[in-house]
This record gives structure tokens, sequence and C-alpha cells, in this order.
């Protein structure tokens, strides 16, 4: 996994696809789950991140390259 800072606010990651799968599986479990000590608006966090995370992910199939949205990120760079 590597890190970088891009704005004061945005941080890019990339990872190898077990390590994102492995990442978002735990997010999954947290926000779906129901463990007492993870409040509710966490939970509602965690999920809305995993909606915009599957959606990107069917989007890799749909378009070559990074998205074009990612901020500090040129479309077609990287």
């Amino acid at each position: 996994m590597r890190l970088e800072r891009v704005q004061p606010t945005v941080v890019r990651a990339t990872m190898h696809v077990r390590e994102i799968a492995a990442l978002m599986t735990a997010v999954r479990q947290v926000a779906d789950g129901t463990p007492q000590d993870v409040p509710e608006e966490a939970r509602r966090q965690l999920r809305s991140l995993l909606e915009t995370y599957d959606e990107q992910v069917r989007r890799l199939d749909e378009r070559p390259g990074p998205a074009p949205d990612v901020p500090g990120q040129e479309a077609g760079s990287g």
C-alpha cells in the first residue's frame, strides 16, 4: 500500500486488489453488522463509503484508467 497527500484533506491510496478487498470486507462487516460499540452515524458514513466503492468497482470495467473525478488527479494520468 502507498499513501500520498494530494491536498491537505485528500489522500490518494494505491493498493493491491487483495488489500482493498480486505479493507472493504472489514468496512462492510462493521456497516452491515450490529456492533453495539459503533455509533449509528459512523455506520451510516461507512454505508455511504461502501455505496461509492461499489459504484466505482462497477465502473472499472466500463473505462480504462483512473476515474476522472479523483481530486488532484488528471484523467488518464497515473
